[in-house]
């Protein structure tokens, strides 16, 4: 029985592109022998790895969409995993559903993020000039207001908070030994 599948490789980005290209052939051609059809290859590029693989940080990632019979898949893989120039390789069955429905997904996140990123450059240009003009205003006049009060106001502040401290510290030492003594009485 026939599936589509999807192989993901991804080669040394110690090769440069004509090498490349070269060995995703050789993979091409051996999976031509082994059964493989309806082959399209889409080349993701040159990127940096998360990790590194056999001490390389860079590598070209390609994904190969190819059908064939699930019987001749483990050969496939068996001769692609005997390929020395390929730093990994993923093979799994093809779903054109699931995969329509990502990509429809990652439509709809662009566009969003696209409505998003307009709609706050249009509110920073609008609102920011007007708001800081009036906000700046109203300070300046309520500091205008403001300051000949302040200097009537002017008090010592430890006679006020003295006697105020005295009374609190009395509450909470009351409170504490009520606490206490309730304490021992439970024990």
């Amino acid at each position: 029985m026939k599936h589509m599948y999807e192989l993901f490789c991804i080669l040394p980005g110690t090769l440069t592109e004509e090498e490349s290209n070269a060995k995703i052939q050789s993979i091409l051609d051996i999976m031509k022998e082994n059964g493989a059809e309806d082959i399209k290859t889409k080349e993701g590029g040159k990127s940096r790895l998360a990790y590194p693989m056999k001490h390389i940080r860079y590598g070209y990632f390609y994904t190969i969409l190819f059908s064939s019979e699930t019987t001749q898949v483990a050969t496939i893989k068996e001769k692609l995993r005997l390929v020395t120039d390929i730093l990994r390789t993923m093979l799994h069955v093809y779903n054109e559903e699931e995969h329509n429905k990502k990509e429809a997904k990652i439509q709809q996140m662009k566009q969003r993020s696209e409505k998003f990123s307009q709609k706050k450059a249009e509110k920073e240009d609008t609102v920011k000039p007007e708001k800081k003009n009036v906000v700046k205003e109203e300070v300046k006049q309520e500091k205008t207001e403001k300051a000949p009060e302040t200097k009537k106001e002017v008090s010592t502040p430890e006679e006020d908070v003295a006697p105020q401290e005295e009374k609190d510290i009395e509450d909470i030492n009351k409170k504490l030994d009520e606490i206490l003594e309730k304490d021992i009485a439970d024990i």
